[in-house]
């Protein structure tokens, strides 16, 4: 086994478009972290293409396209095209909470086989997604509602403690078709985990693997007992100073605390140890059932193929705080790449551009680089653009 040596990482902290893991305006929380770092890269690493599905459809999809999935290697870089269709049961979209319906996506990524630990943790900020499971299906936690539908509120909602249209997998559906996970997909658990297993569900943007919540007891051990690992968040004590008011219960991102030692887990949802693909030892996130539920920050490098840009109108609000009849649930650009916005929660310049000199109803759309979006013009914030 590598040796491991232990070093303590002042960690460099970035707000970026009101997006927290937890009290990121307490930035002290996440510097001086403790954890464990191999201090060579790994060496030869396996294809982890090997360790996808061959993904099937799922006979009660019938209405939806087959599930295309395809990876390869070419000995430093796990390449992935997916058409994002889940390979298992889900909710019936659209819904009265998501108004949008899950179609074929073209989307490609990249990560390392080889990854390392960066010297600073990456905050996600919307609309990056955190990575992708072993079905091809993206792990997205963050939620693209705040309160107020204030993006500078600086509380933004919790997804899975708010009323946003989720199935049974922690799963709703983009205005491009696009679904995607917010937290554990119970589905896919059903045709992964295998009784109380370490079980591999996918990967981070970084190149690292994600498991689900179950782990060794002694990280390093792999004869030490099966351990459901428990992530070291909790909610705060006391009411809101801002925004909402009221007491900490989970609403908002910002209601929770990390606190070092207080689960198995850091401040990334993860730890160094053995799992069963990477015997020598690899730093490793977890999915748990307890917040963040997906990790919410990265301890590598996210691969330029996860990184999206921000900005598109916000979406439905939870607890009756309805937006405009012109939005929808999420940001319109969430995973299409590079659209540009034209400011604070305004819709991408492509949106605007596809309705020029058309009028309102009329049909439209604009190209991104994840695909083409089609809908209809639209009049959003006092302008018009093409809403999906």
């Amino acid at each position: 086994m590598k040796k491991i040596i232990q070093i303590t990482l002042f960690v460099l902290i970035v707000l970026l478009i009101g997006v927290s893991p937890a009290d990121l305006a307490a930035a002290e929380e996440f510097s001086h972290q403790t954890i464990l770092k191999v201090d060579t890269p790994l060496e030869n690493p396996n294809c982890s293409a090997d360790f996808f599905m061959d993904v099937q459809p799922f006979s009660g999809n019938s209405s939806l396209p087959h599930p295309v999935l395809d990876t390869s290697c070419d000995g430093t870089s796990l390449f992935i095209s997916t058409n994002t269709i889940p390979n298992h049961e889900t909710g019936s979209f659209p819904n009265n909470r998501n108004p949008n319906k899950i179609s074929a996506q073209d989307d490609h990524y990249s990560l390392n086989l080889a990854p390392t630990i960066a010297d600073r943790v990456t905050i996600l900020e919307i609309p990056n997604p955190f990575g992708i499971a072993i079905n091809g299906i993206l792990f997205d936690p963050i939620a693209a509602e705040w309160y107020n539908r204030d993006r500078n509120s600086g509380w933004n909602f919790n997804g899975l403690t708010n009323d946003l249209g989720f199935d049974m997998n922690n799963a709703h559906v983009q205005p491009t078709g696009d679904y995607h996970y917010h937290g554990i997909p119970e589905k896919l658990v059903e045709l992964v985990l295998q009784g109380e297993a370490m079980s591999l569900i996918g990967y981070a943007a970084d190149g690292f693997p994600v498991y689900l919540s179950y782990g060794y007891n002694d990280p390093n051990d792999p004869d030490s007992a099966i351990i459901l690992v428990r992530p070291s968040y909790q909610i705060k004590e006391g009411t809101r100073p801002s925004g909402p008011g009221g007491v900490y219960d989970g609403t908002y991102v910002e209601d929770y605390e990390y606190v070092e030692g207080l689960g198995d887990l850091d401040i990334c949802n993860g730890r160094f140890g053995v799992t069963p693909e990477y015997p020598a030892g690899i730093y490793h996130y977890y999915l748990t059932d307890d917040f963040p539920n997906i990790p919410r920050c990265l301890v590598g490098t996210p691969d330029t193929s996860f990184i999206m840009n921000p900005g598109g109108p916000q979406g439905e609000q939870p607890d009756g705080q309805s937006e405009s009849q012109d939005s929808s649930t999420e940001s319109s650009t969430q995973g299409q790449g590079s659209a540009t916005s034209t400011g604070q929660g305004g819709p991408p310049q492509e949106a605007i551009n596809a309705c020029n000199g058309l009028s309102v109803g009329a049909a439209c759309s604009f190209t991104t680089p994840r695909g083409t979006v089609n809908g209809s013009c639209s009049t959003i914030q006092n302008q018009m653009a093409c809403k999906p």
